[in-house]
């Protein structure tokens, strides 16, 4: 089959899978169909001796290698969702198209960790992106430690300690990147291997540090509040309560229900209130609801985390956030006037954590069977306010729509009048496709080079209009025209 064939194949069952959902009650096996869906352009782009996936789409700043080790890890998450909750491991993605999940990872793992492997990841640095992998390796491990890490060998599971234990040895962000060390010194000692217990201690008692009050964080100590909270900061504080419930319970719990007590009032079938960076990220908003149900701790309603699901699944797939069965690079669709440079083709693929959460449920789990409950926004309008983090939120129920006003910002008295929005021209975006099929991106952006030659290949930051709005609104998001 041509590459011309096969993006006409993607792109008919792509549309397909989405009409289907769309047109559903959003069960069980709606969701599965995505999974299939998401699974079968994976695999179409999976080099399983190298460990990478090449996803389509414009590169991030880290380079091409980086980009395809996340078309990797930034999947791994799902699959091992799949696995852990005990459905089939070989898969029939149609036609003679069959996978071995199980036997995929395994192969994949012993490739991508092992120094004397062609697909080995190599030495991770300071403010190395593989920080990153390495913590969702870690949690895909944690899930899979029945099925895959007990079943290795002792040659293997000393690599895989070795890989990881290089987290404890470089510097990261001082932001949310200190919760992926957390998670990999948390599956360590989970699954008996060497691990670092200061570091273990110095990261997330450093982003504890962080926390400001009403269940939410700033992303450093600069005071940024934005979606981290959602998309991050609270899934994973709630699965390392999981995996190491020593760590900080009663804290992690508390605050994590404080959080989702009052981010259920951003949620609407009519859009989100969208505001700061990372904005592909945007379907894994209601991650954190999932796993507190899951795990048996929400202090919300059972069928609240399926309707904050189905409401952002909804709505973004209704609008284009999934095209040719990949997750776009953008809000809606393509957004590259906001994709930030850190976002590679495979980093939008951060948005299938929620999924990844969903499918953890057995299809026969109260998750799946009970019914969706309505949002607050269904039946009340309200006005609810978080000193702690600086906002108030607004919801008016005739129209569903809510607004998220940012009281931090209210004494710069910014407006969509006075602040510029920068574009990605047409012209820019040729070019580095174009550079990027020769292989030269990576050397144009890379830091040897002049920052004048390299900003004008690099999308624009838009920080502005990304945080410093006195006010978002979900039928109105700041990166759609």
């Amino acid at each position: 089959m041509t590459f011309t064939s096969l993006a006409k194949k993607q792109h008919f069952v792509s549309s397909a899978v989405v009409r289907t959902f769309l047109t559903s009650s959003c069960d069980f096996g709606a969701y599965a169909n995505l999974f299939r869906l998401f699974l079968n352009s994976f695999i179409q782009r999976f080099d399983s001796e190298n460990a990478t996936v090449r996803f389509p789409g414009y590169p991030s700043v880290n380079g091409r290698y980086q980009d395809s080790i996340e078309g990797f890890t930034r999947f791994f998450p799902l699959i091992s969702a799949w696995l852990s909750s005990g459905r089939q491991s070989v898969i029939n993605l149609g036609g003679d198209l069959t996978v071995d999940l199980d036997d995929l990872v395994r192969r994949t793992l012993r490739n991508a960790l092992d120094p004397k492997s062609r697909g080995y990841y190599g030495k991770i640095s300071n403010h190395d992106n593989r920080v990153i992998a390495a913590a969702l390796i870690s949690l895909s491990l944690w899930q899979l430690k029945e099925t895959v890490f007990e079943n290795i060998g002792e040659r293997e599971k000393q690599m895989i300690s070795d890989w990881l234990n290089q987290v404890n040895t470089v510097e990261v962000a001082d932001n949310n990147w200190h919760l992926f060390v957390v998670m990999v010194n948390a599956v360590l000692k989970r699954l008996g291997l060497p691990y670092s217990s200061t570091q273990y201690a110095k990261h997330y008692n450093r982003h504890k540090s962080f926390y400001l009050g009403n269940g939410w964080y700033s992303d450093g100590p600069e005071g940024i509040v934005d979606y981290y909270n959602a998309w991050e900061v609270h899934p994973f504080l709630a699965w390392i309560d999981q995996i190491d419930p020593e760590l900080d319970r009663t804290f992690i719990r508390r605050t994590t229900k404080q959080f989702l007590e009052s981010f259920i009032y951003f949620f609407s079938p009519a859009g989100f209130p969208i505001f700061g960076r990372s904005i592909c990220y945007r379907l894994a908003l209601p991650t954190a609801f999932i796993l507190a149900e899951a795990f048996g701790w929400s202090s919300l309603k059972t069928g609240t985390a399926r309707s904050a699901l189905n409401a952002v699944w909804r709505h973004f797939l209704q609008r284009g956030a999934v095209r040719n069965g990949f997750i776009t690079q953008g809000y809606y669709g393509e957004s590259l006037d906001f994709l930030d440079n850190y976002s590679g083709p495979a980093s939008c693929n951060w948005s299938l954590l929620s999924l990844a959460a969903a499918l953890a449920h057995p299809s026969e789990s109260e998750f799946w069977t009970i019914a969706p409950i309505p949002l607050p926004i269904e039946h009340q309008s309200y006005e609810l306010s978080l000193p702690a983090a600086g906002m108030l939120v607004t919801g008016k129920s005739s129209t569903q729509r809510i607004t998220v006003r940012l009281q931090i910002n209210e004494a710069i008295v910014a407006t969509s009048s006075n602040i510029t929005i920068s574009r990605f021209s047409l012209a820019q975006k040729v070019i580095v496709r174009f550079l990027s099929m020769l292989h030269l991106f990576d050397y144009i952006v890379s830091p040897t080079m002049p920052y004048q030659i390299r900003r004008l290949l690099t999308r624009p930051s838009n920080w502005e209009v990304k945080y410093k709005l006195s006010e978002y609104h979900s039928d109105k998001p700041y990166c759609i025209d």
